[in-house]
């Protein structure tokens, strides 16, 4: 549930991801055999030769290069913020540090993120991968993206922090939501 790198649509598992190991595949001549698994397992997966490769939208970071080896970059991305549209808190906002500073700013304010991604680590904060965290702030961490919207929609999170691309389909897919325009971050995916 990661739109539009990959999500399952008819029970067929789709995306750019795909098309990629698709490619992958066809170019080793070698039969493609695709897991669906939570993303939390897919770095692990690898490490434990339960799969060959993974392709799932992974930040490449210091963390995971310890652990597994990474192809060259094959997207950049970046953690955005996403609220309702009723939410007037972020009206004024015209910068990335204004931004930063109006979510530290507000106690108890309830950031919805998916398990074990980027954002989940730039919320919570990762001295190795260099985000400090918001000390005001309470992570929801959720199993996708998908969730954590639902939990900002129905009120059991005050925004969401999420890469852009998966943000920008959610928030076009769900009228309420709006994706802010500063990019918190600069990654790429491998």
């Amino acid at each position: 549930e990661f739109r539009p790198f990959e999500y399952v649509e008819n029970s067929e598992i789709k995306g750019i991801d795909i098309d990629i190991a698709k490619e992958i595949a066809k170019r080793l001549d070698k039969k493609l055999e695709i897991k669906n698994m939570k993303f939390d397992s897919v770095i692990s997966a690898v490490n434990s030769g339960v799969v060959d490769i993974a392709i799932s939208s992974i930040t490449i970071n210091s963390v995971r290069e310890k652990i597994v080896d990474f192809s060259a970059p094959y997207y950049e991305a970046s953690q955005m913020v996403v609220i309702k549209n009723n939410d007037s808190r972020f009206v004024n906002v015209s910068s990335k540090e204004e931004l930063l500073d109006k979510i530290n700013s507000i106690k108890g304010l309830k950031i919805a993120v998916a398990v074990s991604t980027t954002g989940s680590s730039y919320v919570m904060g990762d001295k190795e991968l260099g985000f400090s965290g918001f000390d005001n702030a309470t992570p929801k961490a959720y199993t996708n993206s998908t969730l954590a919207l639902k939990a900002l929609i129905y009120n059991q999170a005050d925004i969401m922090i999420i890469d852009e691309m998966p943000a920008t389909m959610l928030t076009r897919a769900n009228p309420t939501t709006s994706l802010l325009p500063f990019r918190l971050t600069e990654e790429h995916y491998g």
